[in-house]
C-alpha cells in the first residue's frame, strides 16, 4: 500500500474513495436523466419503471425504458513509472513497473481520468 492507503485493508477500508466506494447503481432514460438509485423509491432492473416517477417537474410513466447504469464519480491519477524497457526496433519505452495513484481532487503531477474527458473537454 503506497500513500493513503497505508494500512488500509481490502474491501470498507476503501469505501471512503470515491473512485472505489462512490459508485451508485441507478436507472437512466435514453437520454441520460438520472430516475432512482438503487434503493429509492422506483428504482427497477427490468428495463422500464414500475412505477411513475418525477424528475425536475417531469412525469416519467409506469413502463417508461430505463437503463441500469452505474454512476463512478469522477476521479483524478497518476502514475509513476518503476521500470521502462526500451522498445527494440522502435521508439519509446514499454511500462513494466509502476506505481498507480488515485485521488477525489485534483493534485500536483494529477491528471483527470479519461473516462471523464470528451472531445477535449472535462
Amino acid at each position: 500500500r503506497l500513500a493513503g492507503a497505508v494500512g488500509k485493508n481490502p474491501g470498507a477500508d476503501f469505501d471512503s474513495i470515491n473512485a472505489f466506494g462512490g459508485r451508485k447503481r441507478c436507472i437512466l432514460t435514453d437520454d441520460g436523466v438520472v430516475l432512482a438509485y438503487y434503493g429509492e423509491p422506483g428504482y427497477s432492473e427490468t428495463g422500464k419503471t414500475t412505477v411513475e416517477i418525477t424528475k425536475n417537474s417531469v412525469t416519467y410513466p409506469v413502463g417508461t425504458i430505463v437503463q441500469v447504469m452505474v454512476e463512478q464519480p469522477k476521479f483524478y491519477y497518476k502514475v509513476v513509472p518503476l521500470k521502462l524497457e526500451k522498445i527494440q526496433d522502435g521508439i519509446g519505452y514499454h511500462l513494466r513497473k509502476a506505481r498507480y495513484y488515485v485521488s477525489d481532487y485534483p493534485k500536483p503531477g494529477f491528471k483527470i481520468h479519461p473516462a471523464f474527458v470528451r472531445n477535449g473537454v472535462e
